[in-house]
Parts: structure tokens; sequence; C-alpha cells
């Protein structure tokens, strides 16, 4: 059943090719970038900006143009602010969904076929009425597609191995989410789901800033990080995270384990195949109170002040770096403490044995009372 309702609402137009009823399709002359092929077409939004589908809709599996046969695989801003939409049933070869869905706060459920792979820009963001979606096909979820869908409690992506950034942001009942074979979750993909529980992500490679800022109750199998770069305040406000071991980018590092209420150790290897060198950034460590040890392996060749600021519970230090890494003021209306008198009377510093002398004369770190050669 097809039902249209008047409304009052901003311009939504899209340019289109032809129409059918109230139906508008675009037949795409750029087949690489939608990946669209001959006799494909996808729905565009209604061009009368007072228009609004509304009710139970069933979208059309083909549609006949100029006694050619069209195969409708995507949608694009088709259902935009259509708040008054309570059910759509997809097409068995939809291929794509982009921007949609969004603003549809009385779309409660919706069956995803097996033929959609791409869940694109903005798909069903602010779609506060879903409380679980399944997608058993798609393999990647784009920039914000579920952004907002604060009643949103479940996932479950089987076959998804990129989570684009901010995919899932402010999903605030977001409890659980299935990504066994995820590879990627973007900058901020996941920032403000405080009910998200334990995920399970054994192939993670890439986890960019912010992914779980905020996700207070997440837990996870921390070992995993290992092997992969943490971005900018990715763990900020998990309190389950006592350890962390994880490789080290300059690009990665400012802020990077800064509002970690419970982090007690952390452990980092210079990544050798993005920088020779690296840098201890402003802030990396900020707030971190109840940090304890702190390990540094490989080259580091400059620590900015308030980089361990204000870590005040710091007990031991080893920095396996044979040169003492400079002390670098790069801001200074910043906190600009290095470690307080405290940290320096209690804590050991452990150094690579023929470097003992030289970090015992060395600005900042020649104030630690204990240094240790090993």
């Amino acid at each position: 059943m097809f039902v249209a309702t008047i409304f009052n609402c901003l311009a939504r137009y899209s340019p289109h090719s032809f129409s059918e009823g109230d139906w508008y399709f675009k037949i795409h002359t750029n087949t690489y970038s939608l990946n669209i092929y001959e006799n494909e077409v996808y729905i565009v939004a209604h061009p009368d900006d007072n228009f609004f589908y509304s009710g139970d809709i069933v979208i059309p599996e083909t549609v006949t143009y100029k006694d050619v046969e069209y195969v409708v695989i995507g949608l694009d801003a088709t259902f935009v602010d259509c708040v008054d939409l309570m059910s759509v049933q997809l097409p068995s070869r939809l291929r794509f969904i982009m921007r949609a869905f969004e603003g549809c706060v009385n779309l409660k459920s919706i069956e995803i076929p097996s033929s959609v792979k791409d869940m694109r820009y903005r798909a069903f963001m602010n779609c506060t009425g879903l409380t679980h979606i399944e997608m058993p096909e798609v393999t990647n979820i784009q920039l914000e597609a579920f952004s907002g869908c604060e009643n949103l409690k479940t996932v479950k992506i089987p076959k998804v191995h990129t989570i684009d950034d901010h995919a899932f942001l402010e999903c605030i009942n977001l409890e659980s989410i299935e990504m066994p074979i995820v590879k990627r979750i973007g900058m901020g993909a996941f920032s403000g789901c405080a009910k998200l529980g334990y995920i399970d992500i054994p192939y993670i490679e890439k986890i960019d800033g912010a992914a779980f800022s905020r996700c207070i109750n997440l837990k996870m199998d921390w070992s995993l990080l290992r092997n992969i770069a943490i971005g900018p305040m990715t763990f900020q406000y998990v309190e389950n995270l006592e350890h962390v071991e994880a490789l080290y980018r300059y690009n990665a590092t400012g802020s990077a384990y800064a509002n970690i209420p419970n982090l007690k150790s952390v452990e980092l290897h210079v990544d050798l195949n993005y920088f020779p060198v690296a840098d201890i950034k402003l802030h990396c460590f900020l707030d971190s109170h109840k940090l304890e040890k702190i390990t540094i392996w490989g080259p580091c060749k400059s620590v900015e002040y308030g980089a361990f600021w204000p870590c005040n519970n710091v007990k031991e230090i080893r920095m396996w770096v044979e040169e003492p890494p400079v002390l670098v003021e790069s801001r200074p209306e910043a906190h600009g403490e290095f470690f307080n008198e405290r940290v320096y009377k209690e804590a050991v510093l452990y150094v690579p044995r023929q470097s003992a002398l030289a970090y015992g004369v060395a600005p900042g770190w020649r104030n630690f009372y204990n240094i240790v050669g090993v």
C-alpha cells in the first residue's frame, strides 16, 4: 500500500530522469561512482517541497520507461524527514541506501534485504524509532549512517569490515553490536554510546580518534590493541580500561590516553613503519590520575611539557630509548609541568644501562632521584 501526505518543510529537491506516479527515478550517467550499470535506477526525493511519503510504503522492484525495464537498486534522500512514515518494504535487488530515511522518527523497524552491500551517508540518521537493525550482507557503513538513533539497542552486522566516522554517534541506548570481522572503526563512530557493553572485534586493524569516547561501560579484549595505533581520545572516559599496549605514531598521540579514569599502565611501541622517531605530544596522558607505570619502546626524540600532566601517581617509568628525549614547551599557555616533585622522589626511572649517565644530566630527566640503568 502507498500513502502520501502533505506537510510543510525545507526544500528537498533532487534532480531526476523520469517519474512514475509519486516515484522519481534517476538514471545515473557516472556509472563508476555509484556502481550503477545499464538498466538500473535509484529513487530520489520527490521534487515538491511540500510532498511527503507516509504510512506503509512498498517500493517497486522494477520500473518501465520508454519501453525499457529498469531495476531499482538504490535510494537517495527518498524519504528525508517523512515523519509519518511507518514502514517500508524494500525491493529484493536494492544495493545501497544513502540518506534515504534521515529524520523518519516513526520508522520503528525495517528489513534490510541481503542484496544491500553499502549503507551510505546518513542512511538512517536520527531515526529515533528504530530499536534493532540487522544487515546480513552489508560490508561498509558510511558517515553518520545511524547517528542520532537514540533508541537503537541492538545491531547485527556480520559482514561489515569498515565503519566510517560518526556512524553510530550518540546512539545513547545502544547496548550490543555484533561486528565479528570489522577491521576499521572510524573517528567518533560510537562516541556517546554510554550503554555499549562488550564488543568482540578479533580482526581489528585500526581505531580512529574518539571512536569510543564516553562509552563508559565498554569492554573488549584489550590485548587486541597491541598491533594498532590509538587516535586522540579514542577511549576517553572508558572505565574498564586499565592497561594499554599499542603502537605509537606521531600523528596519533595527542591526547591519545587522556581522560581514561582507571588507566594504570601503558606500554607503547614506536611504529617505525610510519616515523623513524616519535614525539610524545602535549596532553598525551592528560588526567590519567591512576597511571602508575609507563613503558616506551623505540626511538623517541622529544616529550612535550604537559604530556604527563598531572599523572601524580606514577611509580615506574621504563624509557627504552638510548638518547634522552628532549623536553619541548610547544604551548606556553598550556600546562607546562613535566612531573611533579612527588613523582621525581618516589618513582623509579629505568633506562638502558649505557644511557644512565646521559639521563642523569639531561634537563627534566635529571630531576628523578632514582635512575636505574638496566
